[in-house]
């Protein structure tokens, strides 16, 4: 989980399964591929109900660092936004920075 103020708190280990992903829509890019909670590393911005606010940049600062640090370890790993996976959902939101997180993570 990552605060607006940057601070990054680890809930679950990666060698362990956290219930993060949501229901796999049948039409989202991971339909029957499994279960992407038991292959995908869940990150959570600190963000309003709606998810639109503005994410300081400290908040994607520390969000880069965490991605470029899981990237590190796992260099074949994708990127996944909820709304991809579960469709409908407004999970990471509008004003959310996409592109450098899904791309090269360059800040």
């Amino acid at each position: 989980m990552i605060e607006q103020d940057g601070k990054v708190t680890q809930m679950v280990c990666e060698s362990d399964t956290a219930w993060h992903a949501g229901v796999v829509s049948p039409n989202s890019i991971l339909a029957n591929k499994g279960n992407p909670n038991s292959f995908c590393i869940g990150i959570e911005f600190v963000r309003n109900k709606a998810n639109d606010n503005p994410m300081p940049d400290a908040q994607i600062s520390s969000g880069l660092d965490l991605v470029n640090d899981i990237r590190r370890r796992y260099p074949d790993i994708k990127i996944y936004f909820h709304d991809e996976i579960s469709l409908g959902r407004i999970c990471p939101g509008p004003n959310f920075p996409r592109e450098i997180f899904r791309h090269d993570g360059k800040k």
